[in-house]
């Protein structure tokens, strides 16, 4: 299970990260309020802490002597259109830096998000590496927004690390074959991408509306959208220890949709069993 920790100046974006990424949801991650304690966010497989941001509150040695030693992954958020707290940002990752040295006891991963992408203001990640860590080339750089799906998608794959996934890209090639989609894709219930073909952006927008009509509803047992003569369908299977999705894009809405979705039973089938004895 990562213990993802987000740091970062106050109004940064922190908490709507992190509410983004616990419900899928952009109008709850806009709902969010300046906070003067560690805030966190569990999910599956996943936890997530934010260290306050405001000035009184983000050098208080004690946060990072309890939370460091734990982390797995640090991501640095920083407001990419607010080039006058540049300079305040580059001293709080540096210090960071510094807790990272004295308190983590395993190699940390760290990402720096040039968050808030959807600003017209919003610099470049390569611009903003060069202005806060321009000397530290083991960092990942990400450009997010709340309000991109795939940005946010993106940094939960950072968070999570390289999976070795080999089995369900066969999988979800034997779906595509079977149902004769134009793409597809297969997740885990925290929203992680397992397995993707056919164009990423299509299919990472939709499987980000299956995950929120999923959590707003329950006892649905399949979900199918259609235009202009084509179908996109998705399900998902509950196994012993979680969730798991599968969804195919582009099918012929003439095809019998209860063949389609028979033929993912039997695929995500195969893949709750792989992650029964992967993950558990």
């Amino acid at each position: 299970m990562p213990v993802a920790i987000l740091c970062g100046l106050d109004f940064a974006g922190k908490t709507s990260i992190a509410l983004w990424l616990q419900t899928f949801s952009r109008e709850v991650a806009l709902r969010t309020t300046a906070s003067t304690e560690i805030e966190s966010v569990k999910k599956k497989d996943l936890v997530i802490f934010v260290i306050p941001g405001h000035r009184r509150y983000r050098f208080c040695e004690t946060f990072y002597q309890t939370l460091f030693p734990m982390m797995d992954v640090l991501v640095f958020v920083v407001d990419a259109a607010d080039k006058k707290r540049f300079d305040e940002a580059k001293e709080y990752f540096a210090f960071v830096g510094e807790m990272i040295k004295k308190y983590s006891k395993k190699k940390v991963k760290v990402t720096l998000c040039a968050h808030k992408q959807d600003l017209a203001d919003a610099v470049s990640g390569y611009y903003l590496k060069k202005v806060i860590a321009p000397r530290q080339n083991d960092i990942k750089v990400l450009e997010t927004s709340i309000k991109d799906e795939i940005s946010m998608i993106n940094l939960l794959r950072v968070i999570y690390g390289e999976r070795k996934l080999d089995p369900f890209d066969v999988i979800i090639k034997q779906l595509v074959t079977k149902t004769k989609a134009k793409g597809a894709f297969i997740a885990d219930e925290t929203g992680l991408p397992l397995a993707i073909y056919g164009d990423e952006a299509d299919a990472l927008t939709f499987l980000v509306d299956a995950l929120k009509f999923y959590n707003e509803r329950e006892n649905i047992d399949y979900l199918v959208t259609g235009a202009n003569g084509q179908c996109d369908i998705v399900i998902y299977k509950r196994y012993q220890n979680g969730l798991v999705y599968a969804g195919v894009l582009g099918i012929d809405g003439n095809q019998n949709i209860k063949e389609v979705v028979n033929l993912m039973r039997v695929n995500l089938d195969y893949v709750s069993r792989i992650l029964e004895k992967r993950w558990v």
